[in-house]
Formats: structure tokens, sequence, C-alpha cells
């Protein structure tokens, strides 16, 4: 991370020793084999220049341009007995960091894209772990601010379950290795597979809502599983009641199809209750 510095005359002997450990473990050259740092897809560039508190919000040019001229300093090759491979590096860090576009590029294809485990939480440990899962996620919202996990559920799960996301989906050496002709080829080319990845991608965000509903402290769960309703399960109940809306147990019919579409539990009794809300 990016921090104050502090005057070494403040710290302890301890201090200085884990410091200095701190630092050798980040030195790209303890950190990746010469062949890894050939490759700067390889390489966390926000590591890289200590920024790793900024991954998700802006990086004042103040700090971009310190940073850089401090990793210009450490990784230039006289200092490092003529390596070049560090030094590339702070230099593509800065081009990339310093672009909102490249930025945007770089962010999207190495959004960690993990999602918890699905298991019992305390109250504690499900706002920790959950809130550093959607922020991360946060930064490619169509809609701006999203809501925080800790706002009220109704908003927050409504706002997800219908999440609309600015993200990209190129391959990242085709937006900076490439001519502008080739780049062009290469997305027109790959329309087709870049919205199948879009799709994965949200579907991956779904899983991630109906994890987080399903082990929220805050939400009191019923014997039949019941969880908000998105519009999509509000259009397919919509058309699942004009298709079965003469059968003697259409909702008996409607609650088996929307929980297989959907993965819910819901019940004839809720399927009914929300129809008769829908139609008042």
């Amino acid at each position: 991370m990016f921090t104050k510095i502090i005057p070494t005359s403040l710290l302890t002997k301890s201090d200085l020793e884990k410091a200095k450990e701190f630092h050798r473990r980040r030195n790209l050259y303890n950190k990746y084999t010469l062949e890894q740092l050939e490759d700067w897809t390889k390489i966390d560039l926000y590591e890289a220049l200590d920024l790793d508190c900024y991954r998700d919000k802006d990086i004042p040019e103040t700090i971009l341009q310190y940073a850089v001229k401090k990793k210009s300093a450490t990784y230039h090759p006289t200092n490092n007995k003529g390596r070049q491979a560090a030094f590339f590096i702070v230099k593509r860090a800065e081009v990339i960091l310093s672009s909102p576009k490249y930025r945007k590029v770089y962010d999207s294809c190495f959004l960690d894209e993990s999602i918890p485990e699905d298991r019992e939480y305390n109250h504690d440990e499900f706002f920790d772990i959950f809130s550093r899962v959607f922020d991360r996620n946060a930064m490619f919202s169509e809609a701006k601010p999203a809501p925080g996990l800790k706002d009220d559920p109704e908003v927050f799960y409504k706002f997800w379950l219908n999440f609309k996301t600015t993200r990209v989906y190129d391959d990242p050496t085709d937006v900076f290795d490439v001519s502008g002709s080739m780049r062009r080829h290469n997305a027109d080319k790959n329309r087709d597979i870049m919205q199948q990845k879009k799709l994965r991608d949200l579907q991956r965000i779904q899983e991630l809502v109906k994890l987080a509903i399903k082990r929220d402290p805050r939400i009191k769960k019923k014997s039949n599983g019941t969880s908000p309703w998105d519009d999509s399960q509000l259009k397919s109940l919509r058309r699942f009641d004009n298709l079965f809306g003469k059968t003697s147990n259409k909702f008996d019919v409607i609650a088996k199809k929307l929980n297989e579409l959907f993965l819910t539990k819901r019940s004839p009794q809720e399927i009914k209750s929300k129809l008769d809300e829908l139609k008042r």
C-alpha cells in the first residue's frame, strides 16, 4: 500500500527490520521471475508502484507521479546491474494508471472474480468479507454510487439483482500492444465472445447476490425460503400466469416453473400473494 513516510528516527530497530523485509518481498526482482517480468500482464501494476490502496478509487496525479519517480529510481538499470525489466514495468504502469481508458481495460481484465464460500458467517465476518467483494465489483456499476452492504437490505439487493455493468472484456494485449486497425479487426471478430463473457460475468454477480441473501444475518429466513423479487422473476411470473391462468393448480405449476428457472423455493401461496399484489 502507499503510506506516509515516517522518519527513521521514530522507528525501533524491530520496526526497521520489518520495513526492510516488507520492501524486500515487494521488490519486483524478488517477487517475479525475469520471464514473468517480460510479460506485463503477469504483474500487479498497483502493487508495483505501492498503490494497492487505490485499486477502487481515483489516484491523485501528484501521488502517481511521486510513486513513479520513486520506483523509477529504485529499478533504474544503473542500480540493478543493467537489468531493465522492472524499470519498463514501472513505465507501463505509469501509462496505464494515468489513463482512464487504459486503466478501465486493465481493471476489467484483472478484477478478482472470486466469491465467498457458501457457509455460515457471524455478523462481523459477513460484513467484512462480503463488503469487500461487492465494493470491488461496484467499480463497474453503471449507476453511481452503488449502495453499500450496510445500507437498507431491500434497496441494496434490489440494486444488485438488477446490476448493469460497464466492465469491458477486451484482451489487454489487443488494447495496448497492437495497432488501431488490428484492434478494430479483433473487436469485430471477437464480438460474440465478448458478449458471452459479459453474460457469464453477470451470472457470476447473480450468484454472489443470491449467496449474500442466503447468508445475510439481517434477513429472517422463512420456511419457504422467500427472497426478493427481481425484474426478471416478475416478468417470468406474469408470463407463466398468462400461460397457466386457466389451469386448476396454476399456483403449484407456476411455483415449480419459477423455482426451477431461478433456483428459488417459493411456495404456491407466495405465488398467489404476489400475483394478487401485482393485479391490485
